[in-house]
């Protein structure tokens, strides 16, 4: 009996065993077969992450290629913008110079400033219209918003103006609000107005502007602001000092206005 059963149990071992045998021959023989299958799922997978980063990769250079587009673009509509913005500002200027000239009711001479001249506390520029233009020394400049130098010097085709912060110029004016008179002269850096007693009523703040009575600057022109009043009982007028409405430097056209008022054409006789 235990013969018989030690002998089955031996079939049983070696049956598993040649199981196990051809089931190892079996893997053994196809693993040729699952290495190229791993090789080529391997292969396929590399081509694939390989297809996807030169994707990115061109899809990044035309990402980068579409914002080097987009910032031209905007310089380019900025560079347009600020230059509707110059000429918007340039046709206010002169829709104000046009206002002036109907204004003043004397000779105008529309001119431009094309350069600058003299040491730098002379504060002198150059118009582009001379002699033969009818310009002529003592001529008032005038901006657009208000008196900005005088005629100097007159040249053929040119002539030289000193601005309204120069210590050589000078122009009557009174303060628009109290209607006190004084005598605005340049320093080099603003305007100081000189001869106003103490008692004057001049407040921080005032607008002067040209009287006309030296009949070379027409009456009613900015010439500046008042930006400090001091008083003194030991002085006998005023300490005040303004800054121009408007300076030469803002401006690219300007009025050179006569002193003389335009001659009117006589009215024709009744029959």
């Amino acid at each position: 009996m235990k013969r018989e059963t030690a002998t089955f149990i031996v079939l049983i071992l070696l049956n598993f065993a040649l199981v196990t045998f051809k089931i190892q021959i079996k893997s053994f023989t196809e693993l040729p077969e699952t290495l190229s299958s791993h090789v080529i799922s391997l292969f396929q997978n590399v081509q694939m992450e390989g297809k996807k980063t030169i994707h990115s990769i061109v899809e990044a250079g035309r990402i980068l290629e579409e914002n080097r587009k987009l910032k031209q673009e905007i310089l380019e509509l900025k560079n347009r913008l600020a230059l509707m913005h110059h000429i918007e500002a340039e046709n206010i200027k002169l829709k104000k110079l046009l206002g002036i000239k109907r204004y003043v009711k004397r000779k105008t001479i529309p001119a431009m400033v094309v350069g600058w001249t003299g040491d730098y506390w002379q504060h002198r520029f150059i118009l582009n219209k001379g002699r033969i233009n009818g310009v002529q020394e003592g001529m008032a400049v005038v901006g657009a918003n208000g008196i900005v130098g005088q005629v100097r010097k007159v040249y053929k085709n040119h002539c030289i103006a000193i601005s309204n912060i120069d210590p050589e110029f000078s122009v009557h004016v009174e303060d628009y609000r109290s209607k006190i008179r004084g005598m605005a002269r340049g320093n080099g850096k603003r305007l100081t107005v000189d001869y106003v007693p103490p008692s004057m009523d001049v407040k921080v703040g005032d607008l002067l502007v040209s009287t006309g009575i030296d009949g070379i600057f027409p009456g009613g022109l900015y010439v500046g602001r008042v930006i400090r009043v001091t008083k003194s009982l030991e002085e006998k007028f005023l300490d005040i000092e303004a800054v121009p409405t408007d300076r030469v430097e803002n401006n690219r056209f300007v009025l050179i206005v006569g002193e003389k008022q335009v001659a009117q054409k006589k009215a024709k006789k009744r029959r």
